[in-house]
């Protein structure tokens, strides 16, 4: 029969096995060797990368020479067994011979002036810099080829193993000096054991490789430790990083190496107030089962987030995780905690990297507990979807036109991490999703079968290492309901696993949204319904670890500690510090010396650069909402022009989003919806009188802000130069004639939807509850907020105009109510929202004045946390509630 056209002969299929294995050999990802393609100009994506190894694709001859470079061998390596023997090998169909005859007629012929081909090979500029000795050129390839690879992988990881075990409870000591100990105990490790070879493994491996996460936990525990003998430097500096390279006796280009795979974190440490625990998520015990975190962070290093905030991340979800109760002890332990972060700062990836590393450590259920809205179940639901679960856990051996993320541009354009295979068939779990892009938990035939966990060992427990780390996880993101958790809490009853041996994890996302258990802070209140059903779960799952994550330290569980003892942090609370990029509270507001009044330019006050007043000689003026509709338009063509100017791409800025948030209720969205379509019909964008109305604006707003807080981006001359681009900006928000947005539960409006991952958005959008916590409004550039608060901590989290700004943040606007009515008094809305900045900038340095970050002992405890916040919100309450004079 013959051969179909353009299958694979002899050689392609054994170079589709070869690269499957010395990519494994190597301990890299799918996404690494991407990347690594991609540097050298010759990219391949994940799919394609797949298929290769599959045999599924063919190679031509600058594939083949990308391969070799970015797995650091030569071609032949690709093409040939690894090893020269007398086993007959086929390299074409109709063409045998032995592989020692194969591989001397593959280096028969070489240039008169190579006398040798063990010359050692300038470094491809797109991989590790400053590294000139070639993988394929070291004594384990050329002696035993990938088997030497694993061996001497193999031996290498022992070895760094007992030396870090060794490092880990002592000073830093001369690190040459401790491999070569350690190597006269492990057989054939002695050539691992010498700077030439550590030197050439930090500057070849992937940042995923688990000895570079051990050795990167190893740095951080000594780049934090708190005034030890051996380093008068302050921590996280790089002088004590100095100190640490000393100790270590390290010449400078293996410092350089460290430097570059365990770059010092010099960024705010977490503040953690917490009980003793005992140790057991340490670097060595990280490194053995490590599996969805190292691809989460190959993920994030994918999506261009800097080295630095990846670092910190770790290190910060090591902060929780090492809380949490070792999930293969035989006593039960139920710790709970809870993460204080800011409005739209990224708490999200944080508790997707504390998910990812419970379950590499053996957390076998995992509960998220998503909101009490669909809106925002639904977006948290497609975040781990794309970012921890991946591709073929969603799949599960289905088409990919079946999946609930079909329609999804960023899962056809394969933007969800991928592993190449089913984890489990690669040396990791899977990981069974019991809720579904739009569907939450439900009771179904097979829903009940999903819960029941696999015994490899029946005679043996779950939490037993035999069985915990040959099950599959389970995770489900479950509304905040109390019919959806009571079918939960009712499933869980009815399967054979005995509850007390499974390893849980419940995450609650937005802990503070759950209804009070008191009214105001009265604590003999009955617990409201949905923290019943917390309760419930927790007491079925003796297991099971609760960790809180809210957006400000006024959280509900700690002002009322009494009402809610079951989900109290009574082991661990953690103080995320403000990230890099984030644009929050003293963005907006002057705090601290700020300059005189008559002083205040946009340059030096926040206020005036970026705060405008709401205040009406009347109830139906709509003179400042035109004015913030008009601000729409301009910072819209201001980001349509800097995508010109500064070449970022025409979709750079993929959303352009404006929020008005007056009132929670439905008919007040209806009236609003109504006012501002008038507004925008009316605004006559295309005349030359508006025109003249949005130069006005332009050169007394948005030039001048610009002009002192743009940075390096462009900014047009005058409103001429911007011109052009506010027809466009006008074309994107009206296209489908509906620029107006109405984000609530009114059903009978039709007026779009709000998912920002389907599609660009460029919208006008009227909410309230369902905008005002939680819930990610990408684009956000202009606020118009009228809504009256009930307490610090609701108005807290209606500041949405809080968040990551990249590349627009001069262009930024707050319209505010200065003069709001609340009951018989008036509130200012941009003071109330000062003061509660200013009172959690008080609090959270006073939790970091009584707490000491990450190692060292904690005089401060979870339970006299509550004491701290009733000093404060008695003031607080005061400060907002009443209107200042003057």
């Amino acid at each position: 029969m013959a051969k179909q056209v353009g299958a694979l002969g002899p050689t392609g299929i054994r170079l589709s096995k070869r690269v499957q294995d010395l990519r494994q050999a190597r301990g890299l990802t799918l996404g690494t060797l991407a990347r690594r393609l991609g540097d050298l100009g010759r990219p391949i994506d994940l799919s394609a990368l797949a298929k290769v190894e599959k045999g599924q694709r063919r190679v031509d001859v600058d594939d083949l020479v990308a391969l070799a470079l970015a797995l650091d061998v030569s071609p032949n390596w690709l093409l040939l067994p690894d090893n020269a023997s007398h086993e007959q090998i086929e390299l074409a169909e109709r063409f045998r011979l032995t592989s020692s005859d194969a591989w001397e007629w593959a280096v028969r012929d070489q240039p008169r002036d190579l006398s040798s081909p063990a010359t050692e090979v300038q470094q491809p500029s797109g991989l590790s810099a400053g590294r000139t000795t070639s993988f394929f050129l070291r004594n384990e390839w050329a002696d035993h080829g990938a088997s030497g690879v694993a061996r001497a992988t193999q031996l290498r990881t022992i070895l760094h193993r007992a030396v870090l075990a060794d490092l880990a409870a002592t000073r830093p000591k001369r690190l040459m000096r401790a491999m070569e100990y350690q190597a006269e105990d492990i057989g054939g490790a002695a050539p691992y054991a010498d700077e030439e070879d550590l030197l050439w493994f930090l500057t070849s491996a992937g940042p995923e490789d688990p000895l570079i996460e051990a050795w990167r936990k190893q740095f951080g525990l000594w780049d934090r430790m708190e005034h030890p003998a051996w380093s008068p430097a302050q921590a996280r500096t790089l002088q004590r990083r100095a100190d640490v390279y000393g100790g270590l006796a390290l010449g400078r280009e293996v410092r350089d190496a460290f430097d570059s795979v365990c770059p010092v974190d010099e960024a705010s440490p977490s503040v953690v107030v917490s009980t003793a625990f005992a140790p057991w998520y340490t670097p060595a015990s990280q490194q053995q089962r490590a599996w969805y975190w190292p691809r989460y962070r190959e993920h994030l290093n994918s999506k261009g987030w800097p080295t630095q905030t990846i670092h910190s991340l770790d290190t910060m979800t090591d902060a929780v995780v090492e809380r949490l109760a070792d999930p293969t002890q035989p006593q039960a332990y139920q710790s709970k905690g809870l993460v204080v972060g800011y409005v739209q700062s990224g708490k999200t990836a944080n508790f997707t990297g504390v998910i990812a590393k419970a379950m590499d450590a053996g957390y076998r259920l995992v509960i998220v507990l998503g909101s009490t809205l669909n809106l925002l179940r639904d977006q948290t639901q497609r975040r781990l979807d794309q970012e921890l679960v991946g591709r073929e856990n969603i799949l599960r051996g289905v088409s990919e036109y079946e999946s609930d993320y079909c329609d999804d541009p960023q899962w056809v354009q394969r933007k969800f991490i991928e592993f190449g295979g089913m984890p489990s068939s690669l040396g990791g779990f899977d990981i069974v999703r019991l809720t579904t892009r739009h569907n939450d938990y439900r009771t179904l035939p097979y829903g009940i079968g999903a819960l029941e966990f696999e015994k490899q060992e029946p005679d043996l427990p779950l939490y037993d290492i035999r069985n915990l780390h040959r099950s599959p996880a389970r995770l489900m993101v479950v509304k905040k309901s109390k019919t959806v958790l009571r079918r939960l809490v009712k499933d869980l009853h009815c399967i054979g696993t005995p509850l007390d041996e499974i390893p849980a994890l419940i995450i609650d996302d937005g802990s503070n949204e759950a209804p009070l258990n008191t009214t105001g802070l009265n604590p003999d209140t009955e617990r409201s319904a949905i923290n019943q059903m917390i309760s419930h779960l927790l007491a079925q799952l003796p297991r099971a670890q609760y960790v809180g994550y809210t957006a400000t330290p006024f959280a509900n569980v700690l002002l009322a500690p009494e009402g809610n003892a079951e989900i109290f942090p009574k082991d661990f609370i953690v103080s995320l510090p403000r990230p890099d990029g984030y644009m929050g509270a003293r963005d907006f507001h002057d705090f601290g010396a700020a300059p005189p009044q008559h002083e205040r330019t946009f340059a030096n006050s926040n206020e005036l650069a970026h705060v405008r007043d709401v205040e009406f000689s009347r109830e139906d003026d709509t003179q400042q909402l035109q004015c913030a509709i008009d601000t729409f338009v301009l910072t819209g063509a201001m980001k349509l022009f800097r995508q010109d100017r500064d070449s970022l791409g025409d979709s750079y800025f993929r959303h352009h989003t404006m929020l008005v948030h007056e009132s929670a209720l439905v008919e007040a969205h209806r009236e609003m919806l109504g006012r501002i379509t008038k507004l925008w019909w009316e605004a006559g964008y295309s005349d030359s009188q508006s025109h003249q109305r949005l130069r006005n604006l332009f050169d007394t707003d948005i030039a001048p802000v610009s002009a002192a807080r743009a940075g390096a981006h462009a900014v047009p001359a005058s409103f001429d130069e911007l011109m052009p681009y506010i027809v466009s900006v006008v074309k994107r928000i009206d296209a489908d004639q509906k620029p107006i947005i109405v984000v609530n539960s009114d059903k009978d409006l039709d007026t779009g939807d709000t998912d920002f991952d389907r599609r660009p958005i460029w919208k006008i959008l009227i909410s309230g509850q369902k905008l005002a916590r939680g819930f990610t409004v990408e684009g956000l550039t202009v606020s118009y907020f009228r809504r009256r608060p009930t307490d610090p901590a609701a108005l807290m989290q209606m500041g949405r105009w809080f968040g990551f700004r990249n590349g627009y943040q001069d262009l930024v606007r707050l319209y505010i109510s200065r003069d709001e009515a609340q009951g018989s008094q008036g509130i200012d809305l941009y003071q109330a929202f000062e003061a509660v900045c200013a009172g959690e900038e008080a609090l959270r340095a006073e939790l970091s004045r009584h707490s000491i970050a990450l190692e060292g002992a904690h005089p401060l405890t979870p339970d006299k946390v509550p004491q701290l916040l009733a000093q404060h919100v008695p003031l607080l309450r005061s400060r907002i509630f009443n209107k200042a004079d003057g």
